[in-house]
Parts: structure tokens; sequence; C-alpha cells
């Protein structure tokens, strides 16, 4: 998890009743810093400098980037800050699952109509999965493979939805499910309903103070910038990436393939 700083009262009582429900977990709270210092380290600078490259106005889309790049390498369960299990994290993860996708009803439409899939899209707020999953590998590369292929235009709401959001996330596991059925548990409805978005509507007296600490963070929704800084993802291909986009996963994951 991570979130801005410093901690609500609210957001604390959220945070506190999360850990307590699951003790048998460990939990790590990033803020800011270290979420870019993690990536620095363990990904290397491609990686780092697409983050980098994404506006500081659009703070949503950088942790959208780096919430699979840290399953990937660690696995387990990130969460948005404000989203939790109703009960124990046990109660959805069976010592068998590899990874366990959800729908929760948004956009219908548009996953019927392009994809001929009737629950709508998948959540990127709560995202469980073991270490190097090849579902998540998937999903790093495509989000960085329209980065890289981004021409400025992707701006506001919708460009982050779509480039590092879960209208993207989405695609990309419609997509390529097919080939680990094996490998994905698919649960419906906010993972049945052991779930919940938003652990701050649960209670009015959460609402107000969460509201406040997060406006700034709300605020990209209505940015006119773009999400990406085109020249510098155009400097990080020309330094790093021969072949452009052919060989981006081995720039991309050069580090956890060099491991293997």
């Amino acid at each position: 998890m991570t979130t801005r700083f410093p901690i609500s009262n609210a957001l604390g009582s959220h945070i506190k009743k999360l850990k307590s429900l699951n003790s048998d977990y460990e939990f790590h709270l990033f803020d800011d810093n270290e979420v870019s210092d993690y990536i620095v380290s363990r990904w290397g600078p491609f990686v780092s400098g697409i983050y980098d490259s994404i506006g500081s106005e659009y703070f949503p889309a950088k942790i959208d980037l780096w919430q699979y790049l840290i399953i990937y390498d660690k696995g387990g369960v990130y969460f948005d800050d404000k989203s939790g299990p109703v009960k124990k994290l046990g109660n959805i993860i069976k010592p068998n699952d590899q990874m366990i996708i959800s729908t929760w009803g948004e956009n219908i439409s548009l996953w019927k109509k392009e994809y001929g899939h009737k629950k709508g899209e998948f959540t990127s707020w709560c995202v469980i999965a073991e270490p190097k999953h090849p579902m998540i590998r998937h999903i790093i590369s495509d989000i960085i493979g329209r980065i890289t292929k981004s021409d400025g235009t992707e701006k506001g709401k919708n460009g982050v939805l779509r480039m590092t959001g879960p209208i993207g996330s989405t695609t990309t596991i419609l997509e390529n499910i097919g080939k680990y059925k094996d490998r994905v548990k698919v649960m419906k409805n906010t993972f049945n309903r052991k779930m919940y978005f938003n652990g701050m509507t649960k209670s009015r007296k959460f609402s107000d103070n969460h509201e406040a600490m997060r406006g700034e963070d709300r605020l990209y929704s209505i940015q006119e910038t773009p999400v990406v800084d085109i020249e510098s993802v155009k400097s990080l291909l020309d330094e790093f990436v021969e072949d452009r986009h052919s060989n981006l996963d081995k720039v991309i994951f050069h580090n956890f393939d060099e491991e293997l």
C-alpha cells in the first residue's frame, strides 16, 4: 500500500483494522520517496525513467505502474489505501491460488461491446498474485508499451484510465486470459463481495477527512497536460532500447530475467 502523508485519523483507523484482521501478513506502507527509491533500486534506470516521465500531477497513474512492479517482484496483495477485505484475506486467498482477479461492475457496456465480456472491468484497486506471474508481466509490458507509444494526446481521467489504469489492464487480461486459465482465479462482484473499494464511506465520519486528504490527487481527472512527457520517453528509448519496441521486454525485465 502507498498513500500521501501525513495520514489522517480516518485512514489510520482503516489501516489499523486492516492490519489487525490480517496479522498473519506483513504490512508495508510506502511513501512517495520509498516508491521511487524501490523502482530505482530494483528495476533500474529505464523503468524508473518511465515512472518519472509520468507527470507529478498524475500521481494515481504513477502508482498504477508501481503496484504491478512490486507485485511482480514480491508477490502478495496490493490495495489502494482506502480499500481492503471485509474480513480476513484467508477467506479469499487459498494455498494453491496463483493470481486472483475480480470484476466490480464498472464499464460493463464497454467490455460487452468490445470483448463480449459481460461483467465489466477488473479491479486495479486490489491486485493479488504470486511473484513473477506471467499475467502481471503482460500488464507491465502493456502499460510501458502504451507510454512509449504515446503521442502526448492522453490527458486527464480518460488518458489515465486507458494508459495505466483499469481500462488498460482489463484489456491486457482479456487478451491473455485464455493462456492462463489454470493460473488465474476469476471472482465476481468485488471478490464475491469480500472486498470493499472505499472503506472511507463505510462510515460517514470517514468521508470528509479522506476526501480532503486526497483532494490534490483527485485533480488528475481534470488535468489538460499530457499524462507523460514524450520527450523524456524518447530519450529513454534512444538510450536503452536498441530496436525500439521489439526489445522492450528485455529492457524492462532485465534484472529479473538474469535471476532465472
